[in-house]
């Protein structure tokens, strides 16, 4: 690196170049680097860096002081910063030491080369290679962890700490009291790195003091708190996974949540904080009971006293009498103050936040003397100062006691009959913000005035968000309203929950429920605080409205909760056609969650209902998705043969209703196409794909008729893998529109996004536009490391198509060597599907080939052709790549006769298949020829001629040289002249080195043209 920069940096002395890059480093552990002969002994190579220094360069801070220093002062100053990269880091591979996976994790950091990630890069290399060095001095082996370089960061820390969620609603302006909590907050989470549990009955201010502290921390500077970013996740206390999933926009399956989260706080650590608020139950949340095994601070917010695995635990006390007055008088907001009628009051409240907060409130509205106001709560008996609300008590379960008190302070304020309403709607979506435009909408508000009258009365929350006016209820106070009209809650809130309901619908087809997730939080309150009152058939569709927005949205879990209630309804109701839908809809969410066994049982159940309901066969429409959910099933759990008869069935049914929906028609020809194109019949597929998607209505913003042109992407893509170039544009006009849909809709993690992405380059790289092909992998494989890390078989994909796109550049030792490495990590994998798995075989077998280790491939392409076996069946078109890569193994171990065997049972797989029919005659004749056979040679060349078109068009020239050979060696010199010509004549046309190349050695025995015949 001195070398290189020596003279740009005016340094004549590594010595100085040593204390440029590295001083500041010495000056976090107080050492001023004043001794040059100190600093020579490690320039020179004979001593290593200080310990100390070295203990502070692999912290987050110390590292990240190292390579900002390498950034500015090395990497803006150089020129060939690439190159000089390289070169570090071929000495960094070239280490016996450092693991692998560490090289392979630094090298995969390089995803666009920017100076922030060449330093980081160099400053991690430098780092390793010292280390590698001491542990050979000191004969250890035990390598650090590389966590603290952010090797998946896209760009430095920030200054200060950022929310990758939403942010919490503002911290109050003048927060009173709890400086000794905030103390205790900032030294358990950043001085001791300790995750925290906050502790109190509802309404004494946990959230409050929590989000008082995120305030603090926001504005304080990163390298102080060593927090980078927030993650604000408030809880549904359903499931923690809904809730991240929610609070991170996460577009993945609910099942694949945990991991992903687990991922997110791996590759952060202890400079990410989780903050979990309002968590009051664990008993049903199995994922909840695991929240402190994650690798991130955490803090927690509950009004339980205990949460697993949480030992440390503020149990936050009411404020001291002095801050409560200074509260109370905060919302009195009159001149007049009496502390002894004040302190009276409070003790009325038992110190409860929320109450003194919303009595003075009251009072204020009411323009009540102090006095007066003492008065009235005593006569009403209002009084909780019995109650402990100190944390001190056995189970923190005297809510219901602060909910009856609580119903007796609304009686200090004068509601309409617009207000009571309104807060009743209000009140069964506790703790969810809604804007204005909602309520106008929900609960027919007709002024935001409305809104603002409850919030200054004390009911409702509010702030404003993005210049709009939001609200939400304190779920202690929505508690109490539920309380006092539970007699009339189900009847009074109806009219918001039709049209709560009436937001769900979708609609006869699915495909946008993506634009409706945001009323899952809404709706699922709802459904869960009337959980016991549902029972009607409108109470049923409100819930399977809830469950088709739900099942779009991957919330499982929940889809389950709900679709077993409305089964329940509707065998209440006694509704045998609406029975058909829910266990149909049931089998669905079953096959969803990979249980095969027990959706069919759902299936078979629907199927009885149906069979009851319509004995002679006339709703051919229930019949034809029946058949086709059936199909579903057996093509997930292996069984494409029988899927395919399903799905044909469906078909022929279906083709038989009269004004069938055309999304109808579409699955049925997309699903058989599925079943062709793993079976590796192409034609079919595409033909069945093609139907698919010209019945369907256009529509660019469905995201199911945008399904059919990712799938109509990858048959192209195989077509021209098999050297169908005519499919190319198809395939490139498809995958543009499924990207732009994609990038438009869904998030930037979206695994369907990064599906799309792996697609395209997987087509690039076919077409041999490998930079992009690269940079289309790179997008993929920074969703899928962010969504489920590096142990993933979707990152053993992105490095597959990485080791396809090396040997394309010809770099085949590189490829095989990382394709070796995929090989090794499959094994430690188990949920690969079978069929991928076949890829992963043939792909390495095929590089294997390519490099000439014939017998290590032939065993590659054996365990691919018993794969193909297993998954599909023995007569499978997708044996036939395998086979044909067995027969060029044999011809490179010069076993002809067993080639021949090989590229005769590819005919069985010819028929249609005109490019694999020509490649067999001409290997076959190529065998007989070497094994001296001549005259048949000859033969199978010429039906392979007969078979040439355009698609590999310059293959004709091959043969006619292979021609002109075989007639020279069977002493047919006149035929070899011709044939030799036919070769001179067709290689003038193109501009191909390699045929060009191969023309030109007929000049050993050949004459100059000449015309023959």
């Amino acid at each position: 690196m001195y070398n290189y920069a020596g003279e740009s940096l005016c340094n004549h002395q590594k010595e100085e170049f040593y204390r440029l890059l590295f001083k500041e480093v010495y000056a976090m552990v107080d050492d001023g680097m004043f001794d040059n002969d100190a600093i020579r002994k490690r320039t020179s190579g004979n001593d290593h860096i200080h310990r100390r220094v070295v203990k502070k360069l692999v912290t987050p801070e110390g590292f990240e002081v190292f390579r900002a220093k390498i950034e500015k002062s090395y990497i803006s100053c150089i020129e060939n910063k690439e190159q000089i990269l390289a070169e570090v880091l071929e000495i960094f591979n070239a280490d016996k030491i450092i693991p692998n996976d560490i090289k392979s994790k630094i090298k995969n950091s390089l995803t666009n080369a920017s100076d922030y990630q060449i330093s980081r890069a160099l400053a991690g290399a430098l780092i390793c290679l010292e280390y590698s060095d001491y542990l050979i001095d000191k004969g250890k082996n035990q390598f650090f962890k590389i966590d603290f370089m952010r090797l998946s960061a896209d760009e430095p820390p920030a200054r200060y700490p950022q929310f990758i969620t939403e942010s919490p609603d503002a911290a109050v302006a003048d927060f009173i009291g709890r400086e000794d909590e905030l103390d205790e907050l900032s030294t358990s989470v950043i001085e001791k790195q300790l995750n925290i549990l906050v502790s109190a009955v509802g309404g004494l201010g946990k959230t409050e003091l929590v989000k008082n502290f995120l305030h603090t921390l926001v504005n304080t500077e990163t390298k102080t708190s060593g927090i980078e970013i927030i993650a604000w996740v408030p809880y549904n206390n359903n499931d923690i996974r809904l809730s991240i999933k929610q609070a991170l926009h996460m577009q993945c399956d609910l099942e694949e949540v945990w991991l992903e989260m687990q991922n997110i706080a791996a590759k952060y650590g202890r400079s990410l904080l989780l903050v979990v608020d309002n968590i009051e139950t664990v008993e049903n949340d199995e994922h909840l009971k695991k929240l402190s095994c994650l690798q991130c601070s955490i803090i927690v917010t509950s009004r339980l006293r205990d949460l697993p695995g949480f030992s440390n635990i503020m149990n936050l006390q009411p404020l001291t009498m002095d801050k409560c007055r200074e509260l109370f008088y905060k919302h009195y907001e009159f001149n007049e103050q009496d502390n002894e009628t004040v302190n009276d009051i409070i003790y009325l409240t038992a110190k409860l936040t929320i109450m003194i907060i919303f009595i003075a409130k009251a009072a204020h509205l009411e323009e009540m003397a102090l006095n007066e106001l003492y008065g009235k709560l005593v006569a009403k008996g209002f009084k909780l100062s019995d109650e402990d609300v100190s944390c001190e008590h056995e189970k923190l379960q005297n809510d219901d006691t602060i909910i009856r008190q609580m119903c007796i302070l609304f009686s200090l304020v004068k509601y309409n009959d617009t207000d009571k309403q309104l807060l009743t709607y209000t009140s069964v979506i506790p703790n969810l913000e809604f804007s204005y435009p909602d309520a106008k909408k929900w609960f027919k508000v007709k002024k935001n005035s409305c809104l603002m009258r409850l919030y200054k009365m004390g009911m409702l929350e509010y702030h404003i968000k993005d210049r709009k006016h939001i609200y939400w209820m304190h779920s202690v106070i929505a508690a109490a309203i539920r309380e006092q009209q539970k007699e009339i809650l189900y009847d009074t809130t109806a009219p918001f929950i039709h049209e709560l309901s009436e937001d769900m619908e979708l609609g006869d087809e699915w495909g946008k429920g993506y634009t409706k997730f945001d009323l899952i939080p809404f709706s699922w309150s709802v459904a869960d605080i009337f959980e016991n009152h549902w029972g009607t058939e409108d109470d049923a569709t409100f819930l399977l409205r809830l469950y088709y927005i739900c099942f779009e949205a991957s919330n499982y879990p929940l889809c389950k909760t709900l679709i077993e209630k409305v089964i329940e309804i509707d065998k209440t109701i006694g509704n045998t056609e609406m029975l058909i839908r829910d266990y149909k809809n049931y089998a669905e969410l079953l096959l969803r969650i990979d249980n095969d066994a027990d959706s069919i049982k759902m299936l078979d159940i629907a199927r009885g209902y149906m069979e009851q309901l319509d004995p002679t066969d006339k709703m051919k429409r229930e019949w034809a998705y029946l058949w086709h959910q059936y199909g579903n099933v057996y093509y997930h759990s292996g069984k494409p043969n029988k899927a395919l008869d399903y799905y044909t069935d469906a078909l022929e049914l279906d083709l038989s209703i009269p004004n069938i929906p055309s999304r109808e028609l579409s699955t049925d020809y997309s699903s058989i196409a599925t079943i062709f194109q793993v079976h590796g019949d192409l034609p079919t597929a595409y033909e069945m794909m093609q139907k698919a998607i010209s019945v369907e209505e256009i529509d660019d913003e469905d995201s199911e008729s945008i399904m059919n042109y990712y799938y109509m992407a990858t048959i192209c893509t195989d077509f021209v893998a098999n050297g169908y170039d005519e499919y190319c544009d198809e395939a490139q006009e498809c995958n543009e529109k499924v990207i732009a849909f994609r990038e438009k809709h869904l998030s930037k993690h979206s695994n369907d996004l990064a599906d799309v992405y792996m697609e395209y380059s997987n087509f690039l790289y076919q077409i041999s536009d490998n930079k992009n092909a690269r940079k289309y992998c790179r997008k993929a494989y920074d969703i899928y490391f962010y969504l489920y890390g590096e142990d993933s078989y979707h990152i053993l994909q992105c490095m597959s198509n990485e080791a396809l796109i090396l040997a394309a550049e010809g770099k085949e030792d590189d490829a095989v060597l990382l394709y070796r490495e995929i090989i090794d990590r499959i094994k430690q994998i188990s949920n690969i599907p079978l069929s991928d798995l076949c890829n992963d075989y043939q792909n390495f077998a095929d590089l294997l080939e390519h490099s000439d280790e014939y017998e290590e491939a032939k065993e590659y392409y054996l365990k691919c052709i018993d794969l193909v076996k297993e998954a599909f069946s023995d007569d499978s078109p997708r044996l036939s790549q395998p086979y044909l890569g067995l027969a060029n193994c044999c011809m490179g171990l010069n076993d002809y006769e067993s080639a021949i065997d090989y590229l005769l049972q590819l005919k069985a797989f010819s028929d249609e298949d005109m490019l694999l029919k020509r490649i067999i005659y001409y290997k076959v004749g190529t065998c007989y020829v070497i094994l001296g056979k001549y005259d048949t040679g000859i033969e199978h060349f010429k039906k392979a001629i007969q078979l040439c078109d355009e698609n590999g068009e310059t293959d004709l020239g091959y043969i006619y040289v292979d021609m002109s050979n075989t007639y020279h060696l069977m002493g047919k010199e006149d035929e070899a002249l011709y044939y030799g010509n036919l070769a001179r004549d067709f290689e003038s046309k193109f501009d191909d080195k390699d045929l060009s190349e191969y023309v030109h050695t007929l000049n050993a025995f050949l004459p100059e043209k000449q015309n023959i015949f």
